[in-house]
């Protein structure tokens, strides 16, 4: 409901809303991050935190959740003067969580979507005028704002601003929106500027996609972590003495203990001494001091009530406090400011907004403050009739309207129901188309009553002469009206406790009971009454017994102690009240009973049951009681058919009365409190059950069945992907891909499914040099599946060597099965190569490398034949024939095999005849190394003499033989026309073999015989 939808009289609220978080007042409506199913207040009921302070053009601002500042209407903001309060504009249609000047006008942010009328998305701008949009504003909640080299910087809940992607952070330059950075994984709820460097305080684990626990830094271009954060929300940030100081809820920072607050100097963290027992809402610093507020009750280990001092060594308290949580501090005009959902601040009457006089130690409320006020002392009985909801109790105005002990609520407002009565009504029932209430009243309208009236919609009247003592219990019951109480006659005549009122007459009940009737119920045909009665029609019946029209009977062995109230939910009775023990067995204040035989509920309630009543298909009860299943429920719990469970934080005192009302669950008695926060006497309970489900190949993680509050929000629920598949989106009542997901402004049961699909992936083959693919690339392929085969094809004369990348291997055709990720795959190529083998032959070796690997048209690097000692290289033969050494094979075109062939050396030996002879025998011979050459005979000429051998050998042997020749050799035989020098021998004789015993010169000679020629 917004808050244009609440309406004041006066001072005071007369309408119904919403509070944000457990249990609240009831007042003008509007998104919370995660409040849990709350209680609201009625019509007066406080509708009036402050979130928010801050000076501007010399003037107090205070925002938050109210229509009324010293009485006048004002709607979520307000100004204060320093002598009266005044509205600004029309205000606002939502809550104001921040508020800061900049550029010379203010702006307000929070949840609303109006300002002055005209659509503001969450974040506006106030120039002492008018208010004005903030470009298109952002698309969810604004928790802080705070100024930081000329821009300002907004933070919240929200993922976008200006329409543009911002996730939980942003800023604008008085023109445009920008993001910063990638922002925050979750909500940004502080904002403070230190050395120079901008801070962001919230309920994140990442900062520009980086790890940064609940607090991090932005130096212009990039987030940083402060150390390892903080384990829980940061909400409040300020610096003091040099120092950042961050509050929250948190119970460590950088890893060590920091009860709730700590202190970061840029390098580390430090605690503040012990901190404080409960959350930091606000920091400010102040007259030397750093002023902490928030919702704990001990700082330092000492009695701080919600707010503190810490002076850099110690805490101290500030007074005695404020009786509730304090959201905002703030300096103007030399004083501090507070602001919060408190209703008394240094025990005094402050609504909400309070000032420290520091020096004087002295609080002060700021005029009539932002004021409101509900039903007094006591609800006893709640019932609907027509389309309305009837209060009875023990109270005198309902919001700012005489509402003398009875009084209706329509759902946005109060009324009279004509002048009431003049005592306590105590029980209210609709029957034949009229209301009627009982109590311990004489007058109703004015009109004479014996502690019972008929209302028909316009005035009171009498039910007969009524009955002589107090109404505890109505209920219709075969078409009669029974009362119940502590009466002994009705009309006139004997009726023990009980007696039923046909429309015209009383009349007893058999004969009654023994002690006062405080509950009556119809069940399975028959009427039960409990109260503190042992017998009913004369005979025995423990505190509850049953009327089936014509006489009494016990409920099988009862219960040990007095039944307070009676209900029908899921086809049982129930029966709540101060005994233990049902049909003999444990019970602890409260049971139910079959028709035949009674049974607990778990393990009951810790104290009294007073009222019970049926909403949304589960039974509720109320009363004293603090636990209830053994946990702490607070005076109200809900039981589910098999698990108790409590109701946020309860009220702060007795329940005494439950009915359903317009969707929702409303509860009366003489609590002041509801979920923490004031709620006189009466409070409504409204919660939407959303169902998160898992479809197809993944789960969830958090809560899948959560309940909420009306315009609440559910904590976080993430989809999580089965291996191989991705989250694409949720569908149902709400659809939308963020994940993990927060609902927000929650106004209706919802059942959303997270939707999973298989994660494709692509496989991309390519193709290195010398060669190509045949088959497809890239391909999208399913998880797990297999991509199509794909063929390397090598050029011509090259060959294909294997794949490289995301597979390796060599198969060909490739096809990659069981595919889980993006793969790149490259097919690799080379030229063809070839063997070239060179060999040696007998008698020598090789020089160069043997076998080589040559590129195909490449060239072998040079070999080189190496004869052994005494030998030469003769040729390569094989593959290659010819002399070339060393020898370099161009243009390889195929596997070659060479072989080295060597033979013996061979030296030329030369002979030459110098003048005036000659040689006989071979003059150039070719030799093997070491061999011997064959003869040769220097001849002279006719009279000349051969005087010896010269050049490469010296000497005269004649003939001459060369023996063990091992190099080239020129030999030269010498004649002259003289004898050769002594020593040297005569010309050599010539031997002729003679072939006939007769010669020319008729001499005869032997064969045999030798002859000298003397030549």
């Amino acid at each position: 409901m917004a808050c244009r939808a609440v309406r004041t009289l006066g001072a005071v609220l007369i309408a119904l809303g919403v509070w944000p978080g457990g249990w609240s007042p009831v007042g003008p409506s509007t998104a919370h991050a995660q409040c849990p199913p709350y209680w609201n207040r009625l019509g007066v009921g406080t509708t009036a935190a402050i979130y928010a302070l801050a000076d501007y053009d010399g003037v107090m601002y205070a925002a938050g959740w109210f229509t009324t500042a010293g009485g006048q209407e004002a709607y979520c903001i307000a100004r204060w003067d320093g002598a009266a309060w005044s509205a600004v504009d029309t205000g606002m249609n939502g809550y104001i969580y921040a508020l800061a000047v900049y550029d010379g006008a203010l702006y307000a942010g929070g949840s609303f979507t109006t300002a002055g009328g005209s659509a503001a998305s969450r974040v506006a701008k106030w120039d002492g005028t008018d208010w004005t949009a903030v470009g298109s504003g952002v698309n969810n909640t604004v928790s802080a704002l705070v100024v930081h080299d000329g821009v300002l910087y907004v933070g919240g809940s929200f993922t976008t601003a200006g329409g543009a992607p911002a996730s939980r952070i942003a800023a604008w330059n008085g023109a445009a929106w920008s993001a910063v950075g990638s922002g925050a994984d979750n909500t940004v709820s502080a904002l403070a500027v230190y050395n120079g460097v901008l801070y962001a305080g919230g309920s994140f684990a990442n900062a520009g996609g980086a790890p940064a626990s609940r607090i991090a830094g932005w130096d212009g271009a990039s987030w940083f972590a402060l150390d390892s954060g903080t384990n829980n929300t940061v909400g409040a940030l300020a610096v003091y003495n040099g120092v950042l100081y961050a509050g929250g809820s948190f119970t460590t920072a950088g890893g060590a203990a920091a009860s709730r607050i700590a202190a970061w100097d840029g390098t580390a963290w430090s605690a503040l001494g012990s901190g404080v027992n409960n959350t930091v809402s606000a920091l400010a610093a102040y007259d030397g001091l750093l002023y902490v507020g928030g919702a704990f009750s001990s700082a330092g280990g000492a009695s701080a009530s919600r707010i503190a001092t810490w002076n850099g060594a110690v805490w101290s308290p500030v007074g005695s406090g404020a009786n509730s949580t304090v959201r905002a501090l703030a300096v103007h005009n030399g004083l501090l400011y507070l602001g919060g959902s408190f209703t008394t601040a240094g025990g005094k009457l402050v609504y909400y907004i309070a000032t420290w006089d520091g020096p004087g130690w002295v609080w002060s409320a700021l005029g009539g403050g932002i004021s409101a006020s509900g039903t007094s002392s006591i609800v006893y009985a709640l019932t609907v009739h027509d389309g309305v909801l009837y209060l009875g109790g023990q109270f005198t105005t309902a919001g700012s309207l005489a509402a003398n002990r009875i009084a209706r609520w329509n759902g946005s407002a109060w009324a009279a129901v004509g002048s009431g009565m003049n005592g306590n009504v105590t029980a209210l029932a609709v029957y034949d188309g009229a209301l009627y209430a009982g109590g311990s009243f004489t007058t109703a309208g004015g009109q004479a009553v014996s502690n019972i009236a008929k209302w028909n919609g316009s005035v009171w009247s009498a039910v007969g002469s009524g009955v002589n003592g107090a109404i505890s219990a109505l209920a219709v019951y075969d078409g009669v009206l029974y009362a119940g109480g502590a009466f002994t006659t009705a009309g006139g005549a004997p009726a023990d406790y009980i007696a039923a009122w046909d429309g015209v007459s009383w009349s007893a009940v058999g004969t009654g009971v023994n002690n006062t009737v405080s509950a009556l119920a119809d069940y399975d045909g028959s009427l039960y009454a409990g109260g503190t009665f042992t017998t009913a029609g004369g005979a025995p019946a423990s505190y509850v017994a049953a009327w089936d029209g014509t006489g009494w009977s016990a409920v099988g062995t009862g219960v040990n102690n007095t039944v307070n109230a009676l209900t029908v939910n899921a086809g049982f009775l129930h029966a709540g009240g101060t005994f233990t023990t049902a049909g003999g067995s444990a019970a602890n204040r409260i049971a139910r009973w079959n028709g035949t035989a009674w049974s607990a509920l778990g393990s009951g309630v810790n104290s009294t049951v007073v009222a019970l009543g049926v909403y949304d298909g589960a039974l509720y009860a109320g009363g004293s009681f603090t636990t209830a299943g053994g946990s702490a429920a607070a005076r109200i719990a809900r039981w589910s058919g098999t698990a108790w469970s409590a109701l946020g934080s309860g009220v702060n005192s007795t329940v005494r009365a439950l009915a359903a009302y317009d969707g929702t669950l409303y509860a009366g008695g003489s609590f002041t409190t509801a979920g923490g926060l004031p709620a006189n006497y009466i409070a409504s309970w409204a919660e939407h059950t959303i169902s998160f489900a898992a479809g197809g190949n993944g789960s969830l993680t958090g809560s899948a069945l959560q309940v909420v509050g009306e315009d609440c929000s559910t904590t976080a629920v993430t989809a999580v992907p089965d291996v191989g598949y991705h989250f694409t989106g949720w569908t149902g009542d709400y659809v939308g891909s963020d994940n993990p997901v927060t609902l927000t402004n929650v106004t209706a049961d919802m059942t959303i499914t997270a939707n999973f699909e298989i994660n494709t992936y692509t496989v991309t083959f390519a193709a290195g040099a010398y060669g190509s693919l045949a088959g497809a690339t890239p391909q999208t392929v399913n998880h797990g599946a297999n991509c199509t085969a794909v063929t390397a094809v090598p050029n011509v004369n090259c060959n294909f060597t294997g794949w490289t990348g995301d597979y390796v291997g060599s198969d060909n055709p490739l096809t990659i099965t069981n595919v889980t990720s993006d793969m790149t795959v490259t097919a690799n190529f080379a030229s063809d190569t070839y063997t070239v083998t060179f060999l040696a032959g007998p008698e020598g070796s090789l020089l160069g490398v043997t076998p080589q690997t040559v590129d195909y048209g490449a060239n072998c690097t040079a070999v080189t034949a190496m004869p052994s000692v005494g030998h030469r290289f003769s040729n390569w033969i094989g593959d290659y024939v010819g002399s070339e050494n060393p020898l370099t094979i161009t243009n390889v075109t195929a596997n070659m095999t060479i072989t080295a062939n060597f033979g013996s050396r061979i030296h030329t030996v030369t002979f030459v005849a110098g003048e005036l002879g000659s040689l006989q025998g071979d003059t150039l011979q070719e030799v093997d190394y070491l061999a011997d050459c064959t003869a040769v005979t220097a001849v002279p000429d006719a009279g000349q003499y051969f005087i010896g051998w010269t050049g490469d050998y010296v000497g005269n042997d004649n003939p001459l033989t060369i023996t063990g020749i091992s190099a080239d050799m020129v030999i030269t035989a010498n004649f002259a026309d003289h004898p050769p020098p002594s020593g040297v021998p005569p010309a050599p004789r010539l031997v002729v073999g003679i072939a006939s015993s007769e010669s020319d010169d008729g001499m005869i000679y032997d064969t045999g015989d030798e002859l000298l020629f003397l030549l």
